[in-house]
């Protein structure tokens, strides 16, 4: 689910958190900092890598996603974004949608499996598969939960 850096940042984060508190064995505390570093380093490279088309990368992640339930159907999403008329002065809200698809920040759930972009799923065929099963469920990238504190069911 996690792209290689992203694995290697969170293992790296481990160790040194081990070094840190002087300790050989990795116990919850450290995993849940480990964890917590991690969002917060994964939210800084979505910034990073995607401010060049979206500058607004960080603000709409933070605006539209944080303290919020881990799945969104399509309408929540659109109706939530639309409290935002900063984000929509410069962006549509399909825009801002399909964005967050293809950022990673966003997958889109079918039943029960999750299509991330990282993964290869482009946002046109698997938004379209959605349709076919009715409402589309939108679900927040789980290494995004701690830093948006996302509420997970």
């Amino acid at each position: 689910m996690f792209r290689p850096r992203d694995i290697l940042y969170f293992c790296t984060t481990i160790l040194e958190e081990l070094n840190r508190r002087n300790k050989t064995i990795v116990d919850k505390e450290i995993l849940l900092e480990a964890e917590k570093f991690h969002s917060d380093y994964l939210l800084r490279s979505l910034s990073q890598e995607y401010k060049v088309g979206y500058p607004d990368i960080e603000e709409i992640c933070l605006d539209i996603f944080m303290s919020k339930a881990e799945t969104v159907y399509e309408s929540q999403l659109k109706k939530r974004i639309a409290t935002y008329p900063d984000l929509l002065i410069k962006y549509d809200i399909d825009e801002i949608i399909r964005f967050c698809f293809e950022s990673g920040t966003v997958g889109i759930k079918i039943a029960k499996t999750e299509y991330f972009s990282y993964k290869g799923y482009e946002y046109d065929t698997i938004i379209n598969t959605a349709k076919k099963y009715g409402a589309i469920q939108f679900i927040v990238h789980p290494g995004l939960n701690k830093i948006l504190d996302i509420k997970t069911s």
